[in-house]
């Protein structure tokens, strides 16, 4: 198993643009506005400014340097982001690809949101209480907080999301199943949101980061075959603008943010799934960021103008087994021999150019379907495993030590 640590990212040097330029091939938007893309930071004074010649007087008053204080950051600007799957239905709880994921991010707020350490924050709520027991949990709603169509947001849109995803089927995402351990959700006031649990379960707290959905837009909706690019109204930093079909998907900043209006006028998400075409597009700067394939490093190297890096990906790839009975992975022997005959680390290496990271197993223990994976300690692999027998079963001695990956 691994998780890939770290994934591509590529964006343009190129400060600023002043008009659109084809892209081809019809992968892009026709008319993008290119604008300021760089943040402006302090302006602190001189540091080699001369020191005084003379001592002051024994009565004269000590002048006292203000601090460097924080130039304005200029607005507008427009950012083409590479897009390499189109979005054709819009699920905001259950995105199914990258490109899905960061549209979603910027439409849409949750009660929480996790900080750069992954802890959960206060988002569309400002704060909240627990029980000792652990089983209430009690959210004070933000009163500053409006959705993209100028409606105002209130407890009961908590309420509506959290009770129409808690009605599909819990088998289609992970989440899902968690949220079948609310209760019940209370509105004591329209800036109060209480959820009783079924039992105490700390990682809500971080599942509560799935979009809020508008109840005024959306209740006779059903959210089983809906497809939300019918009504793209959420409350994040960045509203619905157009969208082209397998071409673009383009959002406009959102003036009444609550947490402070972006400073780009707009993000251009730009179809570009061959990765080929996207380096061109770096390259002439018709796309100004994009995510990329390991195997692009070597051609994006050659690029003078465009730099690359990476960011933790919080996921992971994994191996799942179908144990039912009859079937081949229900032999406990035959898992092992997999295992066995795998060298994950090389692998990884292979795969990810070296970039990803090892991680132990995430088999779940047996605790029923609700149960979130739990760590297991990662193997080690001291030597290359030779087994002459097709289970491994009947060569004990080649286990790797601290094996828990069957």
């Amino acid at each position: 198993m691994l998780r890939p640590a770290t994934c591509r990212i590529i964006h343009n040097r190129m400060q600023t643009q002043n008009s659109a330029q084809s892209f081809g091939l019809s992968l892009l938007l026709a008319c993008v506005l290119l604008g300021a893309l760089v943040l402006v930071g302090c302006a602190p004074g001189d540091p080699n400014a001369a020191a005084p010649t003379q001592a002051l007087a024994p009565s004269a008053v000590p002048t006292i340097t203000a601090p460097p204080t924080l130039t304005p950051r200029p607005p507008g600007g427009n950012l083409t982001v590479r897009l390499p799957e189109d979005v054709p239905a819009l699920r905001p709880w259950q995105p199914r690809n990258r490109s899905e994921e960061q549209v979603i991010k910027l439409l849409y707020s949750g009660l929480m949101r996790l900080d750069s350490e992954l802890r959960p924050q206060p988002d569309l709520a400002t704060d909240w209480a627990t029980t000792p027991d652990g089983r209430v949990l009690t959210f004070t709603l933000r009163d500053d907080v409006r959705w993209h169509d100028g409606q105002p947001f209130d407890a009961d849109d908590v309420r509506f999301t959290i009770e129409q995803l808690r009605s599909l089927p819990f088998t289609t995402t992970a989440l899902l199943a968690d949220l079948r351990l609310i209760a019940a959700v209370s509105v004591p006031n329209s800036s109060t949101v209480a959820l009783s649990l079924t039992e105490r379960y700390a990682p809500l707290l971080a599942e509560l980061t799935l979009p809020i959905l508008p109840e005024h837009a959306l209740q006779d909706a059903d959210f089983a075959s809906f497809n939300f690019w019918d009504v793209p109204i959420g409350t994040g930093p960045f509203l619905f603008d157009n969208r082209v079909s397998g071409q673009s998907i383009v959002l406009a900043r959102n003036p009444d943010f609550y947490r402070g209006a972006p400073l780009l006028e707009r993000v251009a998400f730009v179809g570009a799934p061959d990765a080929e075409i996207a380096i061109e597009a770096l390259r002439s700067e018709d796309l100004l960021l994009a995510e990329m394939p390991w195997t692009s490093l070597a051609t994006l190297a050659t690029l003078p103008d465009v730099e690359t890096g990476f960011y933790p990906e919080n996921g992971f790839y994994y191996l799942a087994f179908n144990l039912r009975e009859t079937r081949p992975f229900a032999d406990a022997r035959v898992r092992r021999a997999l295992a066995l005959a795998i060298d994950i680390p090389r692998l990884v290496e292979a795969v990810t150019s070296g970039q990803g990271i090892v991680i132990g197993s995430t088999a779940a223990l047996a605790r029923g379907p609700t149960r979130p994976h739990h760590h297991i300690p990662r193997p080690t692999w001291k030597q290359p495993v030779r087994c002459s027998k097709r289970l491994a079963g009947f060569c004990p001695q080649a286990q790797p030590s601290g094996s828990a990956t069957v």
